[in-house]
């Protein structure tokens, strides 16, 4: 709850920055607008976290860990100025209740999204806690893949606060409709859009019963991005929706050791490199809209002379939505408060 108030109060700092580009309400040759429809959406996709430590000058066994969580779900809703996002991974699904094999994992995700005109702001807060040896096999012989469990890391957590902002360089290319899902795109179009992000992470790493002591780190990442985005349009209500991204930056870490005998602690600098891309592909009416989504998400940095770490996302997702018009005392609430904040 602190952490959703917290984005609550960034949301409201912001507004006053952009509020007079916020108002679209007018269809355009290019776009229609549901502006005053409320949007519910709800998808499952397989996105999961993987962390992979790399020896460049050696033929060490590289270390591969990712979280138990196969499937999980979103839930969206939207209107007019406010999208909220929330994810979780519950334990009825598919995939998320072999904790005897894979040990228990945690995930929650919290997104605030805002398109201000073409600017676009975006606030985010995840966990995720639990973590796995993928390749356990590498390190102890004779283990049976789907028969004795993998070889764990409870004790891993990993917490991250930050945001996005970005503009569309095309101002007849909507990125509303692919993700506020307020707006249609009418017409094929495609835009450049540059953005920079910034991002606090926070790792918990307990391994007090394995190695004997705990480590925090804590990174700061300041990064810049360029993307390009397209939707083509067929038979007007069908969409299919590339988009790629290339993106470099630098992290900030201070890294903390507690051993039972000394404490010790580092700082370090990195330069980063990502690459992202996706497709989505997907059917649209003025209320019922459905789709699918592949996600590719890669970052890796030079940790030291001789070690990479690389962090993998790899997801599909498929996804169906509602938008309903707003109750009267819905849409009076938020006319005072778009007058009140001066939107």
């Amino acid at each position: 709850m602190k952490n959703t108030i917290l984005l609550l109060i960034a949301v409201l700092v912001f507004f006053p920055i952009f509020g007079q580009d916020l108002k679209s309400k007018q269809d355009s040759a290019s776009v229609i607008s549901y502006y005053d429809r409320i949007m519910l959406k709800a998808n499952i996709d397989t996105r999961t976290d993987s962390y992979l430590s790399k020896s460049l000058n050696s033929n060490d066994d590289e270390l591969n860990i990712r979280n138990n969580n196969a499937l999980k779900m979103f839930f969206n809703l939207n209107y007019r100025f406010l999208s909220v996002s929330f994810g979780f991974a519950p334990e009825f699904l598919p995939g998320n209740n072999d904790d005897q094999l894979k040990g228990e994992s945690s995930f929650s995700d919290i997104k605030f999204r805002l398109f201000f005109g073409n600017w676009i702001q975006e606030l985010h807060y995840s966990k995720v806690s639990g973590f796995y040896v993928v390749n356990t096999g590498d390190f102890f012989s004779g283990w049976q893949k789907d028969i004795d469990p993998y070889f764990q890391f409870p004790g891993i957590s990993i917490t991250s606060w930050g945001g996005t902002t970005g503009y569309v360089m095309n101002p007849k290319y909507s990125l509303k409709s692919l993700y506020f899902k307020t707006e249609w795109q009418k017409k094929s179009s495609g835009s450049f859009i540059p953005s920079i992000s910034y991002y606090y992470d926070h790792y918990s790493l307990r391994f007090k019963e394995y190695l004997g002591s705990d480590s925090i780190e804590n990174i700061f990442t300041l990064s810049s991005a360029i993307s390009y985005y397209y939707t083509m349009v067929i038979h007007n209500k069908w969409y299919v929706a590339p988009y790629a991204t290339a993106k470099s930056g630098v992290k900030f870490s201070n890294f903390k050791y507690n051993r039972s005998d000394n404490d010790t602690a580092e700082s370090h600098t990195y330069f980063t490199i990502a690459l992202e891309g996706g497709i989505q592909i997907g059917y649209n009416t003025p209320r019922l809209f459905f789709g699918s989504a592949f996600n590719i998400n890669s970052n890796w940095y030079t940790s030291s002379e001789n070690n990479r770490l690389i962090n993998d996302k790899i997801y599909g997702a498929v996804y169906v939505g509602y938008r309903f018009n707003a109750p009267k005392f819905i849409a009076n609430t938020f006319d005072k408060a778009e007058d009140k904040l001066k939107l």
